[in-house]
């Protein structure tokens, strides 16, 4: 008897997991920025208005420095 059924809820369950501690940030600016995350190390690439990327959490206070972003909370 198949289970793929079985492995394919348990792979949805953890990628959703990795959404989890994700905020939607929106560049509103017209420049393109490059911002490292400062605890993940993550690069976060915004190169044209109306960007979005999903940003870890820990990472949202190296975008409230900027006024070019719309933080999704």
């Amino acid at each position: 008897m198949c289970n793929c059924n079985q492995k394919r809820m348990s792979f949805k369950q953890t990628s959703d997991l990795h959404y989890k501690n994700m905020i939607r940030v929106t560049l509103k600016g017209t420049e393109s920025l490059v911002i490292n995350g400062s605890i993940t190390g993550r690069t976060y690439i915004f190169k044209n208005k109306g960007d979005l990327n999903l940003v870890d959490k820990r990472d949202l206070n190296d975008f409230k420095k900027y006024t070019n972003f719309i933080i999704a909370v």
